[in-house]
């Protein structure tokens, strides 16, 4: 045992050592169980004075709640603001309605965050790094010490006073109560405002009307009030900021059974202006109620609104969308039976023909005036060499390789084959075609080509690779499965392997490994 003991305390640094890194490790999953359990979450952290409390809820009354049918849920949340547009908050509102809760939520979630722990808050709520937290809450009255209840909280103020400073935040609970309602208040003022002058943060719970008509007075100083139902004699425990509270203790005393003839005499010693004080902030406490309740269908209504707008709005370019390329496909063809009516009308006589040209100039020009036409126009002149752009005969991007304005031409690499495409089959994007297809007029009937002798078959899944590239010849017609048709060869260059092919109207440089299918030629 003693030879144990000897080796023990010879690793005993190392031994604390472990035993403190296992406490912090313990402590680090304890605050993420707790965390879990209470669905907290992170407050930011600020190094200035502002603090946000969004949906804050006691965690003591989480604990307890989780243990009832409504859970968490069950706890009412508080929402504050403190730093940004006052410093000090007067809370004011009937007994039992949350006052002292709404006290301790924030001086505890004050020091949990400075523990660097979740919070039971909602998200976009901050946190400052508070120098301090000093709190007067509850009856310190002492007969061992002959302390009344006020003697009691004046003892407590003077030792705050003492070493508070700046950046510090205090918490009051029945300021200015146990003494003379004139002097508490008095009292009660001054203390709040030389707490202001020294940049301390205040928050107090009172029931005295003189400093609800200070805090409603003084810069930096806020009313708050926690809310009270009246039609069910029950507080809501709802925190709301910028209102001061009723006592509404004449009301409370009649639903907790006060006999009527000791309301009545309440009544008639009360000043008729207390009264009217009294009634008049429950008006403005329901009118704020109805004017919440207004404003949130207003923000259900004007969020339908909004979702119904962008579906409009979608409805209506996709419409319009489909329009615009109605039309360009209408000219596209129109333009197609200028080109094979000017071609029939070439050899015309002289008025005829120039008729003819007249009429398909205009024609042309309301072409290039469409919306898709105006709008291809300007994407041509803001094209640089390596934009991507789609090659609307090919229906398919490639890559800008060069641009020849005076013969608006450009030349395009589509994959590993370039080819020269006019600026009119240039564009930014496919169009949007009209889902069902229009119907094409008839093409006059006409006697059937002569029959050919059929050509080697072209195979259009996987044709043969060519391999007799030496009696390839121009004018032979080849396959070009990127083209998806047919094309004539116009030029060869063997030494580079490269065949230049027309396609309709374009000629394309490709490979000879990417020319699929056999050529054809006439002996």
């Amino acid at each position: 045992m003693w030879i144990l003991t000897r080796l023990l305390d010879a690793r005993s640094a190392d031994i604390l050592a472990g035993c403190a890194v296992l406490t912090h490790v313990d402590l680090t999953f304890a605050k993420a169980r707790y965390s879990i359990a209470c669905r907290m979450c992170a407050a930011e952290p600020r190094d200035d004075t502002r603090m946000v409390l969004r949906d804050a809820r006691h965690p003591l009354l989480l604990h307890y709640a989780s243990a009832t049918a409504g859970g968490l849920e069950a706890v009412v949340p508080i929402s504050l603001r403190l730093g940004d547009e006052y410093d000090s908050i007067v809370i004011t509102g009937p007994n039992t309605g949350g006052k002292t809760v709404a006290l301790k939520t924030i001086g505890l979630l004050t020091l949990m965050a400075q523990c660097g722990m979740h919070l039971p808050v909602a998200s976009g709520s901050c946190m400052p790094v508070t120098r301090a937290v000093y709190a007067d809450i509850g009856d310190e009255q002492s007969l061992q010490q002959s302390l009344s209840t006020f003697s009691a909280h004046i003892r407590t103020l003077v030792a705050i006073l003492a070493q508070a400073s700046a950046g510090a935040l205090v918490l009051l609970d029945e300021l200015g109560a146990g003494t003379d309602p004139a002097d508490g208040a008095a009292l009660a003022t001054a203390l709040l405002e030389h707490l202001r002058q020294r940049g301390i943060q205040a928050v107090a719970t009172t029931h005295l009307g003189a400093l609800k008509v200070y805090a409603s007075s003084v810069p930096r100083v806020e009313n708050a009030c926690v809310e009270f139902n009246a039609e069910t004699m029950r507080p809501t425990f709802r925190l709301l900021i910028g209102q001061p509270g009723a006592s509404n203790a004449i009301v409370i005393a009649h639903h907790f059974g006060m006999p009527a003839e000791i309301l009545d005499g309440a009544r008639a010693v009360l000043a008729e202006g207390a009264l009217d004080t009294t009634e008049l902030l429950n008006k403005v406490q329901a009118m704020r109620v109805e004017a919440e309740e207004r404003r949130t269908r207003a923000d259900d209504l004007q969020r339908d609104a909004t979702a119904r707008m962008a579906d409009v709005e979608a409805e209506r370019g996709r419409i319009v969308d489909e329009a615009h390329a109605l039309v360009e496909d209408t000219m596209r063809d129109l333009c197609a039976l200028l080109d094979e009516y000017q071609q029939a009308t070439a050899n015309a006589p002289a008025p005829w023909g120039d008729c003819a040209r007249t009429l398909c100039e205009r024609l042309r020009e309301l072409a290039r005036g469409t919306p898709l036409a105006e709008q291809q126009a300007q994407f041509v002149e803001r094209v640089k060499l390596g934009d991507r752009v789609f090659v609307r005969p090919l229906q398919s991007f490639g890559i800008v390789r060069a641009i020849r304005r005076k013969k608006r031409m450009m030349q395009v690499d589509i994959g590993k084959v370039e080819t020269e495409v006019p600026f009119s089959g240039i564009a930014e994007r496919p169009f949007s075609m009209p889902q069902t297809p229009r119907a094409k007029p008839a093409a006059p009937e006409t006697a059937p080509p002569p029959a050919r002798e059929p050509a080697t078959e072209v195979c259009a899944e996987e044709p043969a690779v060519i391999t007799a590239w030496d009696t390839l010849a121009v004018g032979d017609e080849v396959y070009v499965p990127l083209l998806h048709s047919t094309a004539t060869v116009q030029r060869i260059d063997r030494a580079q392997q490269r065949l230049t092919v027309r396609a309709g109207a374009f000629d394309t440089v490709v490979p000879f490994s990417k020319v699929r299918c056999n050529f054809t030629r006439d002996a």
